[in-house]
């Protein structure tokens, strides 16, 4: 649930004045991986000079997981597939050419002839959990919702199994059952009384690739008149997540990252003031006419902002009504509802994946995934599971086995632009399901051949009056109702028109919507996507369980684990 203090700013068009501040940040391709600095730390792989080797024997696994309200039964199914990776991982299948699979009775075991192991087996392997919760970059919202990216038993007294640091560890002849249910732990334990603004790709950069966390962030006056403290500067270093990075990322490790979340990412620039865009006390959606129709426009801004000089009048631009201003849907398509976008640009967090240098408020560095140039790009593999409906991402076999779509037959069958459109350029997705909106969406999928509006098996039907919320793009059903817990956030409190509720208020599916910022960063990253609305366990089914879209993951490790 949101929170706020009841702060408010008086002084908004000085406010305004320097919003964008506290910078962004992007990356490149080019540039070497050496350099220090990084906190990286154990026993690697690496190469000695030159280029590394590009394979471990050792992979750090970093689960991201929304802890938001509403996710309580994602936890729950990502928790068991969860275990069904880490076995995978260490046992991974012997299949053949012909499509034939055979699961070892163990790791050693060779596999029959005409057969070989979908990757070398994982004897050697952390993992972390991290939660989407990072406040709202210095507001007054969120208060004590801040998770920091750090791993979760660091925050979790309740939980056992981990290092001092938080990893969880399995080293040759471990205990895998126990290291699984350690991990297991860590994911329920994650709750979902997050702050409602997600930020899972930023979780991601901060403790995979920021070579300098910021401690806390603290609010200061904008200049000598602004007795608002409206602008927010970084202080300190975060120490504690520089030893738990030093404790998870071995030099020269092969990395995965599994990003789970039901929303789209809400990661907004930390610095400066942008922290307003999150806080409805501050600025309203009032943005020019302009943004409706070309939100690149340099005429598309807040009309709270000062005239802009060769641009049609604020008196004029400023005469539409108010969007809807509920506050859970304040990340929502910012630049054309408020007129500024608030969010890191996709691109920070391509670059958080595959660049061994990126720009920090100005200032290029060593990324720390890469400072010690032990480890390639090639060796970091990206998954995330998030909104999008049942079948597009999906295709069955001949034996009646689903196989999932990697990143490349996306591509060559042209369904990035249905599922993703361009964020970095506010273009929406072709595909009416994929579209983010409050109100009922129009047109037919030319994927499934069915309207969003109409009731349907894919989202239940848009609803009527969601104003709250936005649109499903997917749900899927539970095997069981559940109940809303007592002092906890309820999905159902109103379940009318709400496909995921019952009439009486039991949750009935687990409900997801369009994640196009994450599933931006698999297309532009070489990663992978899966929909949390294809679930599906079936015991003995290696297909099922999200067992598909790890598939693509291990077939990726093929190269990278040796």
């Amino acid at each position: 649930m949101l929170k706020a203090s009841g702060f408010c700013v008086c002084c908004l068009s000085a406010l305004l004045l320097s919003v964008g501040c506290g910078g962004s940040t992007n990356g490149t391709n080019e540039g070497s991986g050496g350099g220090g600095g990084s906190g990286v730390g154990g026993t690697g792989n690496g190469g000695a000079g030159g280029e590394p080797p590009g394979y471990s024997s050792q992979v750090d696994l970093l689960l991201v997981v929304d802890n938001s309200a509403g996710t309580k039964a994602h936890h729950e199914r990502l928790a068991e597939s969860a275990g069904d990776l880490i076995r995978r991982l260490q046992n991974p299948d012997c299949v053949g050419g012909d499509g034939s699979r055979r699961t070892p009775s163990d790791p050693g075991e060779a596999c029959p002839e005409g057969t070989e192991r979908l990757h070398a087996p994982v004897s050697d392997l952390n993992v972390g959990v991290i939660t989407s919760s990072l406040g709202t970059a210095g507001g007054d919202y969120c208060q004590g919702q801040n998770d920091q990216a750090h791993l979760l038993p660091t925050l979790r007294d309740s939980l056992e199994g981990a290092s001092p640091e938080g990893v969880y560890e399995l080293r040759e002849g471990g205990d895998v059952e126990g290291l699984i249910g350690g991990v297991q732990d860590a994911i329920r334990s994650t709750g979902q009384s997050g702050c409602g603004f997600e930020m899972p790709l930023e979780a991601m950069f901060r403790f995979l690739a920021d070579p300098k966390p910021y401690g806390s962030l603290e609010r200061r006056p904008c200049s000598a008149d602004d007795s608002a403290n409206a602008c927010v500067e970084f202080a300190g270093t975060d120490e504690a997540l520089l030893a738990q990075r030093a404790a998870f990322l071995r030099p020269g490790s092969t990395v995965v990252v599994v990003m789970v979340g039901d929303e789209n990412d809400c990661s907004v620039v930390a610095g400066g003031q942008s922290w307003i865009g999150l806080d409805d006390h501050v600025l309203q959606p009032r943005p020019t006419q302009t943004c409706a129709t070309d939100p690149n426009s340099e005429c598309c801004y807040s009309c709270q902002q000062a005239q802009k000089a060769g641009c049609p009048s604020l008196e004029t631009e400023c005469t539409a009504p108010t969007p809807n201003d509920e506050l859970n849907l304040r990340c929502w398509d910012q630049k054309r509802r408020l007129g500024i976008d608030f969010l890191y640009p996709v691109d920070r967090y391509v670059a958080a994946l595959r660049s061994k240098t990126i720009d920090h408020d100005d200032e290029s560095l060593v990324n720390a995934l890469f400072a010690d140039g032990t480890r390639s790009t090639k060796q970091v593999h990206f998954l995330t599971l998030g909104g999008a409906p049942p079948g597009y991402l999906t295709e069955m076999n001949a034996d009646g086995t689903t196989r999932n779509l990697s990143n490349a037959e996306l591509a060559s069958s042209d369904l990035w632009a249905q599922l993703v459109g361009d964020p970095s350029s506010y273009k929406p997705p072709q595909d009416p399901f994929m579209v983010e909106s409050d109100l009922p969406r129009t047109g037919v999928s030319k994927l499934n051949g069915i309207s969003p509006a109409d009731t349907n098996a894919v989202n239940g039907g848009d609803e009527a009056n969601a104003g709250y919320r936005l649109q499903y793009a997917c749900l899927d059903p539970l095997s069981g109702p559940l109940e809303c817990p007592a002092g906890d956030f309820c999905l159902c409190d109103k379940p009318d028109g709400n496909a995921a509720c019952s009439s009486s208020g039991l949750q009935i599916a687990a409900p997801a919507y369009p994640t196009l910022r994450q599933f931006a960063v698999a297309q532009q990253a070489g990663g992978e996507i899966g929909s949390l609305c294809e679930y599906g366990k079936v015991p003995d089914r290696v297909d099922t369980g999200f067992g598909a879209s790890y598939e693509l993951l291990q077939q990726a490790l093929e190269s990278t684990v040796r």
